[in-house]
């Protein structure tokens, strides 16, 4: 019988005391049988570290890894790559949930289509109990069937609050090496996106429709709290042709993404006012009491027109029928 191939999780935290003991306990759930866990902490000052190690002596699985001086979170994600010397690797956010089957699903979609680089699924949406708020269950053409350039054009126009599925995903490890880490820049948060547009020109993603992972949503998380300054769209966008510009991509290829790229770019800068302007007006005190009073008129309509109690036919008044 052939041996599973080698799973390595990597899990970057950072003050992750509240949610990581379930979050590790999911990823010690899988039921991938070649499974080896690192945990990195980025100079925590919370129980953070206290709970990898508690973990780790539980489970000879895991492995930790402390930074004694705060790195940042592309460095503390590129850190756990050392480490990525089995045959697929993934990054697990130290709040997110997994199916007991979510390893094993994704790695199945790679060892089908030798041609793929990564396998992600569809998402939930969870709060800060567990309970399910929303859900991710779309994705681009973006598997290795797709033809490159479709794929990276699909990739390039798809919106950046769906972008984090695939960074979720199983990657193959020799894909990795190739492709390399997150590069840290001026587009700061989306290193990540930006490294996925790389695999997504190195080979296909594949995509699992059905809901394996459950993002974590709550007040503190990014996705919650991200607002960026244009100039920081303006330098995401414009690492894209940078990147297709050291692709080493046929020329056809290059000049339909690099036009591809600036459309992109024109189109976010010049919808920013009025993104802006909505911002603005939806933060404004006197709207905020216009959404309330409007959220309320329903209500209050309804209560206006039903009948008063004590009058009209008994038939009509709840709790009071014939005989």
């Amino acid at each position: 019988m052939t041996a599973a191939p080698r799973v390595v999780v990597g899990i970057p935290a950072h003050q992750s005391e509240r949610f990581l003991p379930e979050t590790l306990n999911a990823v010690a759930a899988q039921d991938w049988p070649a499974l080896e866990i690192v945990c990195s902490d980025d100079a925590s000052t919370d129980s953070t570290l206290a709970i990898c190690r508690d973990f780790a002596r539980r489970d000879r699985r895991v492995r930790v890894q402390r930074h004694a001086r705060r790195v940042g979170w592309v460095a503390n994600y590129n850190s756990l790559l050392a480490h990525a010397t089995g045959d697929y690797f993934l990054w697990v956010p130290h709040d997110d949930l997994y199916e007991p089957g979510y390893v094993r699903e994704l790695v199945g979609l790679l060892e089908a289509r030798p041609d793929a680089v990564l396998a992600f699924s569809a998402a939930l949406a969870i709060d800060a109990r567990g309970h399910a708020v929303g859900a991710w269950r779309r994705a681009p053409a973006l598997g290795a069937a797709t033809p490159r350039l479709r794929r990276a054009l699909a990739y390039l126009w798809w919106t950046e609050h769906e972008k984090f599925l695939p960074f979720r995903g199983v990657i193959r490890a020799s894909a990795l090496r190739r492709v390399g880490g997150l590069e840290a820049g001026p587009w700061g948060p989306f290193a990540d996106d930006l490294w996925l547009f790389r695999m997504a020109l190195a080979g296909g993603l594949e995509f699992d429709p059905r809901a394996l992972c459950r993002k974590r949503l709550h007040p503190r998380s990014v996705s919650a709290t991200e607002r960026y300054p244009l100039e920081t769209y303006r330098a995401y966008l414009g690492e894209y042709r940078a990147i297709v510009r050291g692709a080493g991509l046929a020329a056809r290829e290059a000049r339909v993404l690099l036009g591809a790229a600036a459309i992109r770019e024109a189109s976010v800068v010049a919808r920013w006012p009025a993104r802006t302007l909505r911002r603005r007006v939806g933060r404004h005190p006197v709207v905020n009491r216009l959404r309330w009073y409007l959220a309320q008129a329903p209500r209050r309509l309804a209560r206006s027109i039903a009948p008063r109690a004590g009058t009209g036919p008994a038939a009509e008044r709840p709790g009071v029928g014939p005989g």
